[in-house]
């Protein structure tokens, strides 16, 4: 999660982190915020933070998936959620372990019902790329995955598309 408010920062988007808690997710915030403004980073409860996105980035381990879509999804409704899970169950963490429904966004959609629009994206660029701090890097693998990313509604696709472009922005 530090790693894609980074990247929102970079482009100039408000980002709000969610976390069980608002105290966690404070705390965590002040600690990351050091050095990159105010007004650009808060933190606050899973539910308030979805709340106040427009779009809303589920990036949890797919053990935690189902648990904060439900915590969260009355706040979901009308809203686009991009959803960078990959079911990976420990201990066979090196080979994808679909779902009946074939896909960690396909479960969030069924999930979530059709008030919500889900798209899947950002299985391509790896944790130790995004830690690494190599922001060129990132930004170019992070803006490969555009042209194929999962919809089930191309307006949906078009939308997330068109807002994640700015990604491209960033400068190392």
């Amino acid at each position: 999660t530090r790693h894609w408010w980074q990247l929102g920062v970079l482009v100039g988007y408000g980002v709000v982190i969610g976390s069980r808690t608002a105290a966690k997710a404070e705390a965590a915030t002040a600690a990351l915020a050091a050095g990159i403004g105010p007004g650009r980073l808060h933190g606050a409860d899973n539910l308030a933070a979805a709340r106040q996105g427009d779009i809303v980035f589920i990036t949890v381990p797919w053990a935690s998936q189902a648990a904060i879509l439900e915590e969260i999804k009355p706040a979901l409704a009308g809203k686009l959620v991009v959803d960078t899970t990959v079911p990976l169950v420990p201990p066979k963490v090196a080979r994808v372990q679909l779902p009946k429904e074939h896909s960690a966004a396909l479960a969030a959609q069924v999930r979530l019902g059709p008030q919500v629009r889900v798209v899947s994206a950002f299985h391509n660029v790896a944790a130790q790329k995004l830690a690494g701090g190599e922001r060129r890097n990132v930004a170019h693998e992070v803006t490969s995955w555009l042209a194929p990313i999962e919809a089930n509604d191309a307006d949906d696709a078009a939308r997330a598309q068109k807002r994640l472009r700015l990604f491209q922005r960033i400068d190392p």
